[in-house]
């Protein structure tokens, strides 16, 4: 009888130890999908933290990464950017970008005046301003410019503030 006493007390506790981790893997989910569906938070210090917005894209397998990661990256170029918006006015009060590479599935963090990239990568460029606004220039609009070497160039960005508020919004519209 008591051996028997013995393991039923260890299987009961055995199961509130599988319990407690379950608990702990549900918070840990729920705590993941909060930070995904909150709005974009934009104050980041470029090339070393990320917003939510970017962040919240790790639930999707993406791998998030620090400026100086970036030399995983084959066929790495760098570039000198210059940004204007749909209208071609220069874009200012510049505060972060994060390049996404599709094909990696990883973000990278960046100064907006300078960055690095893969110049085969599957690039989408996520510019982020101190007045909290939100500009993208998607993959294909990347490919079109057919930049395969250092140098400065301009990209005309779209402002997408209104639109993607979050990181599924922003999943949705680069199509991860």
């Amino acid at each position: 009888m008591e051996q028997r006493e013995k393991e039923i007390t260890r299987l009961a506790s055995q199961r509130q130890k599988e319990e407690a981790k379950l608990i702990r893997q549900q918070q840990s989910t729920a705590q993941q999908f909060i930070v995904q569906m909150q709005p974009a938070t934009y104050y980041t210090d470029p090339g070393h933290t990320f917003p939510d917005l970017i962040r919240g894209l790790s639930i999707k397998g993406f791998g998030i990464y620090n400026c100086d990661a970036i030399s995983r990256v084959q066929n790495l170029i760098t570039i000198h950017a210059k940004w204007t918006d749909e209208s071609g006015k220069e874009i200012e009060d510049l505060r972060m970008l994060s390049v996404i590479d599709k094909r990696i599935n990883g973000a990278f963090s960046f100064d907006p005046s300078l960055f690095k990239c893969g110049a085969d990568g599957r690039n989408v460029l996520v510019l982020l301003t101190n007045s909290k606004a939100l500009y993208i220039l998607k993959e294909s609009e990347w490919k079109s410019k057919m930049i395969k070497s250092d140098g400065t160039y301009t990209f005309q960005m779209k402002n997408v503030s209104k639109e993607v508020r979050n990181s599924i919004d922003l999943a949705k519209y680069i199509g991860v």
